[in-house]
C-alpha cells in the first residue's frame, strides 16, 4: 500500500461532515496533508450508511474504499485477520468474542470500526488513522505498534495542527467544528 493513504474513521468523518457544506473543508485537509483518504469496508456499510457527504465522495472516487478482497489474498490472510481481530477485540473491550462471524458481527459501543481499520493499516502499512476514538491510540500504541511497524492515530485537532502547519485552513469552519467537538467531549 501507498504511504500517501490514510485510514479514517466513522467518528471523524462524521464530526467534519455533518452538512454537505463541509465537503469542501473535508477535501481541503487531505489536499493540504497531500495524502489519499480511504475508509474501511466495514466503517463504510455500517458506520457510515447515513452520511451522504461520504456516499458522495466515494461516488465521486474522492475516497477509496478498502474491501477484504483489497488484502486478504488467501485464506491464511483470512485467517490471521480475524486472530487479530480476536485479540484486538478483547485488549480493547476486556472480554472474548466468541465464535462470531468478525465480517458480519455488529455491536455499537465495541469498537468494531476501529478494530477492523487498524488491523487493516497494520496488513497494508499504512501508516495514519485519522481517529477521535482514544481506544484506538492506546491499541495502536501498546499491540500493534512494533520495531516492524508504526501506525499513527491522530485526531482532529491533531490533523488540524498539521494542517496549520502548513497551510491555513478555513478558520470560520475549523472553529466550529472545534467548538462542536469539545461540547461533544
Amino acid at each position: 500500500m501507498n504511504n500517501n493513504v490514510v485510514l479514517l474513521d466513522a467518528d471523524f468523518c462524521n464530526i467534519i461532515l455533518q452538512n454537505d457544506k463541509n465537503i469542501s473543508f473535508f477535501k481541503s485537509i487531505f489536499e493540504i496533508l497531500n495524502i489519499s483518504p480511504a475508509i474501511h469496508i466495514y466503517v463504510f456499510d455500517n458506520e457510515l450508511f447515513h452520511n451522504n457527504s461520504i456516499k458522495t465522495l466515494v461516488s465521486e472516487n474522492y475516497i477509496k474504499i478498502l474491501n477484504y478482497s483489497d488484502f486478504l489474498i488467501d485464506d491464511v490472510d483470512t485467517v490471521s485477520y480475524q486472530q487479530y481481530f480476536h485479540d484486538y477485540y478483547f485488549f480493547m473491550n476486556s472480554e472474548k468474542l466468541g465464535n462470531l462471524d468478525i465480517f458480519t458481527y455488529r455491536k455499537s459501543g465495541y469498537n468494531l470500526g476501529e478494530i477492523h481499520s487498524l488491523i487493516t493499516a497494520q496488513i497494508c502499512k499504512i501508516p495514519v488513522f485519522m481517529s477521535n476514538d482514544k481506544g484506538a491510540k492506546e491499541l495502536a500504541y501498546n499491540r500493534i505498534n512494533s520495531t516492524a511497524f508504526q501506525i499513527i492515530v491522530k485526531n482532529i485537532e491533531e490533523v488540524f495542527n498539521d494542517c496549520e502547519k502548513i497551510s491555513k485552513l478555513n478558520s470560520t469552519i475549523k472553529r466550529s467544528i472545534i467548538k462542536d467537538i469539545t461540547k461533544k467531549h
